[in-house]
């Protein structure tokens, strides 16, 4: 018995022993397989941990049985349990849902439970899922209250509109101020690999901190740098194609022939089938969208360092080449971001980020809406392969493929150079200087080139020149900025009480110029060199250009017992786009926050784990003034002299100079007040969270023009008369768990309102502008025209009905007669019997009141699947010529026109008529019969990604991760309403001329060594 004893006492005593001996190795890494160095592995509810070295590597001694907690800043902690391996392998993730989650603000980060500002955030690694060369593409969706709406597909200039929150002005820009690294800077010209975060500064308590230029919102962009830890280098790309994402399908000749009853032509087809060159049959649009529209993208980044040195060097080639001959583009750019540990009082950062771009586009335009127009009876090519010229005027696939080359290269060069110093914990003093320069080149070159018209048979020769003659235009801009911003933030708690006080200084100077050259009778063909040229009749032109901006501004934080939050702010501007009596202005906030789920009453609460009400109040302005072509004034406010020539004087040319418009010196800044109150909230252990906020904005001084007395013979100038208002909802949800060891997904959607007013137009009611109108009590972007009615069934019910345009007859649209005048000319209201201009209403709306998008992913061991749609309500566009009026200058026709249009046999058809719409004015005027819902569901993007197991990686050392994917992106489109063939996107107004956007489908592939 004693043996047994002693025998017990040796096994439990090895046991033990063994236990504690036992050392477990692993590795640390995030889920792009990147080291994280630095990572904690504890022993839970034990004071025994480690850290994981530069390659994310440890070793820790435990038993089985034991939990390892494995936590990093930034990612979520994993709990893992100790078996009888000795080797444990942990990949965090990263947790954009964390309460501790820092968030970058204006100058600075604060802690996501501390805000009381309106910030959203979007994840980066929704950007990089999207085969997109422009950025602002791809925002689209990804935070509410931000739309970003691509109106053409034109390879080099598909970038997107963006707005926050509405437009926000009605004759300058609404676009929001794009912050980079502190700078402002393009989102277009970004790599989006290199995107580490983004903020979106929605109110006036986040936004404030940037005064004038924070009006239309703010979004800013950080970008990646080195972590800590052992060199990785990783290999980023994809290939693809694209197409339009749709387009109109055109009857083929024969059936054009029977509409317009062209029966002798008619039979000459049916008799010649074979003899293509005199009886064509030609699809258009198909010859013209004839290329493959091959991408491209491959980016290289080599990251890592010490303590006193880290490095992340970046670089990246994209090509994308449009589906239309001569479209296309291709960037180069490299970003090389270093960061030094001189002390640990002092850091310093350097960037440098580098792009060349090349752009090309046919001197012809892009042949669009000449495809749209020419009927199929036409021929675009000869059989010998030169080139038509239909007795309708224009080949399009001419246009595109011999009239020349628009050709722009675009250089950057951006450097940034920032010391932080820390004398004491509590204070820090940063100063970020940055040198920009951008300068682009263009060369467009028009050759002669030879057509034969239909049923002809001499050449005619022709160029897209003037007088048909080759032509070249060279032409150089140039743009230097320097910024430069210095701040000092002294932060503290005592006890209960937290204060941060931010003190900053900030210059901006700009400075432009530009040369443009153009010649003729070139004698050889080909030779684009303007030396080539005559110098009969050359011209050239040149201008220069500069701004400044010099700025002081500061920021107070208060926070008790991190339940009461309290934010105020205060810049100051001063800008030389104003005179000198109206250059600066004061752009105050404040906002404040209480933490709900800190009091108290709410600790035994096990539902809520962060619930916060914010709100705030403020006022910002906007000093980008924009020409009726959407250029930059810089201006303003002085008279603008007009320059020219002709005037002969003793014989000779000389120079003259005169006012063209008078001067202005008392405009001044466009000013918005913006409130906001929102609350945020996650519940179920952080799975569930989210941000609802209502928020009034009220934009007043408006620049429009002021009307002066015709007989001061001046042009009238910009004045601060016009006032609008933006007010609506935002919304945002995000769930996110785990299902068992190896699933976890997500699910979110967000959705926001803005309701626009237009307040004040200077004292009148509206303001008419073709088929739009802006008017008091209305929403910008209304549609201005007449209400269909019906369309007419018989000659009764035209001789029944008010007098309307030319001649009618059944199948023309009915209007209706809401107005008519008194014998003093004043409108009554009421009908009288006539249609004219006064009938005209408010007939659509092309600015979508509402918006939102959903998204869906997980990942299942190495499978990775996301699905992303987004969508919009409340919209209408109103279409024109051969889109929605067939045989327009006796153009063509769609295959819905057959099926939609109006004949005795299909009375309540969507149009009227077929005929022939050159002469047909009843029927060509602005109508609510052409305008259309524009509403849709997009399925914006798919990606389906497989990551090869590390198991399978094990024999190949120099491997750490290998991920292949494929991308379908804007594949379906839901719309009720518009023509079969027409994209949700066309722009308001179109008649089929832009650049379609497309569909593309990629196939990539993610190295890491």
């Amino acid at each position: 018995m004693k043996k047994n004893y002693l025998l017990l006492i040796f096994f439990v005593c090895s046991s033990f022993i063994w236990a504690q001996q036992r050392t477990v190795t692993g590795e640390v890494t995030d889920a792009q397989g990147l080291p994280l160095a630095g990572a904690n592995i504890i022993e839970q509810n034990t004071t025994n941990g480690v850290q994981s070295d530069f390659d994310g590597k440890f070793a820790i001694k435990t038993s089985v049985g034991q939990v390892l907690v494995v936590s990093y800043i930034g990612f979520k902690s994993q709990n893992i349990t100790v078996g009888t391996s000795n080797t444990i392998n942990v990949t965090l993730i990263e947790d954009a849902a964390s309460l501790e989650e820092v968030i970058v603000v204006g100058y600075g980060t604060q802690q996501k439970t501390s805000l009381t500002g309106s910030v959203a955030t979007i994840d980066a690694n929704e950007l990089e899922k999207q085969p997109v060369l422009q950025a602002s593409q791809a925002l689209q969706g990804l935070s509410p209250g931000l739309t970003a709406i691509q109106s053409s597909g034109q390879p080099g200039s598909d970038g997107a509109s963006l707005r926050v929150r509405g437009v926000n002005s009605i004759n300058n820009s609404s676009s929001p101020t794009i912050i980079i690294d502190g700078i402002e800077g393009s989102l277009d010209g970004l790599e989006m690999s290199d995107i580490s975060n983004i903020s979106v500064l929605k109110d006036a308590g986040a936004a404030a901190i940037y005064g004038n230029r924070g009006a239309n919102g703010v979004i800013l962009i950080t970008t990646k740098r080195a972590k800590l830890g052992k060199a990785s280098i990783s290999y980023n790309s994809y290939v693809g194609f694209q197409k339009p994402t749709n387009q109109p399908k055109p009857v083929d000749a024969l059936t054009y022939l029977e509409i317009t009853e062209d029966d002798a032509l008619l039979q000459e087809y049916l008799a010649n089938p074979n003899d293509k060159d005199n009886y064509p049959d030609t699809d258009w649009i198909d010859l013209l969208f004839s290329e493959s529209g091959f991408m491209q993208s491959h980016n290289v980044t080599v990251s890592g360092g010490s303590e006193a040195v880290r490095t992340r060097a970046s670089f990246s080639y994209q090509e994308q080449e449009g589906n239309i001959p001569n479209f296309g583009t291709e960037r180069f750019q490299g970003r090389i971001n270093t960061d030094f540990k001189v002390s640990d009082k002092l850091k310093i950062g350097t960037d440098l980020n580098f792009r060349r771009t090349e752009t090309t586009s046919a001197r012809g335009g892009n042949g669009v809406n000449g495809a749209y127009r020419q009927p199929a009876i036409f021929p675009a090519i000869y059989s010998d392969g030169t080139f038509a010229l239909p007795s309708t005027g224009g080949n399009p696939i001419s246009d595109v493929r011999q009239t020349g080359q628009n050709v722009g290269q675009g250089n950057y060069l951006r450097a940034l150079l920032k010391a932080t110093y820390s004398p004491i914990p509590e204070l820090t003093i940063s100063a970020t200087y940055s040198p920009e320069h951008a300068e682009s080149y263009s060369t467009n070159y028009s050759p002669q080139y030879e057509v034969v018209e239909f049923f002809g048979s001499d050449p005619i020769l022709r160029s897209s020149g003037t007088n048909n003659e080759i032509q070249l235009t060279n032409g150089n801009s140039r743009s230097f900025t320097d910024n430069f911003f210095a701040t000092a933030q002294f932060s503290k708690n005592f006890k209960k009480h937290y204060v941060s006080v931010l003190a900053g200084y900030e210059f901006l100077k700009n400075k432009n110029t530009s040369f443009n050259a153009t010649r003729y009778g070139f004698a050889i063909s080909g030779l684009e060199v303007l030396n080539a040229g005559s110098e009969e009749n050359d011209s050239n032109s040149g201008s220069a250009d500069q701004y400044g901006l010099e700025s002081v501004f500061g920021r107070f934080n208060y926070a008790y017992d991190n339940k009461y939050l309290l934010e105020f702010v205060l810049r100051r501007d001063a800008s030389s786009r104003f005179s000198p009596e109206n250059r600066t202005g004061n752009f105050p906030s404040i906002s404040a926050g209480w933490r709900i789920t800190e009091e108290n009453f709410m600790q035994g609460d096990d539902f809520f784990d962060n619930l916060k009400l914010f709100g705030s109040w403020g006022q910002l302005g906007n000093q980008v003034l924009l020409d009726g072509n959407g250029n930059l004034i810089n201006f303003p406010y002085s008279a603008l002299i007009s320059l020219g020539n002709g005037h002969y004087l003793n014989e000779g040319v000389v120079q003259t100079a005169a006012q063209s418009v008078l001067s202005n010196p008392g405009i001044s800044w466009e000013t918005a007040e913006k409130t906001n109150i929102g609350l945020d909230f996650s519940i179920l252990n952080n799975r569930l969270s989210g941000t609802v906020e209502y928020y009034n904005n009220e934009t007043n001084d408006l620049l429009g023009t002021q009307q002066i007395p015709s007989t001061t013979g001046l042009g009238s100038p910009q004045a601060n008369i016009f006032s609008l208002k933006n007010s609506g909802v935002d919304l945002d949800l995000q769930w996110e768990d785990t299902i068992g060891e190896h699933f976890n997904y997500f699910v979110g959607g967000n959705f926001a309102t803005v309701k626009n007013e237009v307040t004040n137009l200077n004292g009148v009611d509206f303001i008419i502008n073709g088929s739009s109108i802006t008017q008091v009590g209305e929403p910008l972007g209304s549609i201005y025209g007449y209400e269909t009615v019906s369309i007419f069934q018989t000659q009764e019910e035209i001789d029944a009905a008010p007098a309307q345009f030319g001649t009618l007859e059944p199948g023309d649209l009915q209007y209706r007669d809401i107005n008519g005048r008194d014998a003093n000319g004043e409108l009554t209201g009421e009908p009288d019997g006539i249609i004219n201009s006064d009938d005209r209403k408010i007939i659509g709306n092309s600015f979508p009141s509402k918006t939102f998008a959903f998204n869906f992913g997980f990942n299942y061991k190495t499978i990775d699947f996301s699905v992303n749609a987004i969508g919009v309500t409340d919209r209408e566009v109103f279409l024109t010529r051969n889109l929605v009026q067939p045989l327009f200058n006796a153009g063509n026709i769609f295959e819905y026109h057959l099926t939609q249009s109006w004949t005795p046999e299909n009375p309540n058809a969507r149009f009227p008529i077929l005929k022939n719409y050159s002469g047909a004015s009843n029927n060509s005027v602005t109508n609510s019969t052409y305008v259309f819902d524009a509403s849709y569901l997009r399925i914006r993007n798919i990606t389906l990604g497989y990551t090869v197991p590390k198991v399978a990686l094990e024999k190949v050392d120099f491997l750490s991760k290998v991920r292949i994917y494929a991308t379908g992106q804007n594949l379906l489109t839901f719309n009720n309403d518009l023509p079969d063939g027409i994209d949700v996107l066309i722009p308001n107004g179109s008649q089929g001329n832009v650049y379609p956007l497309t569909t593309s489908y990629t196939f990539g592939i993610n190295v890491t060594f």
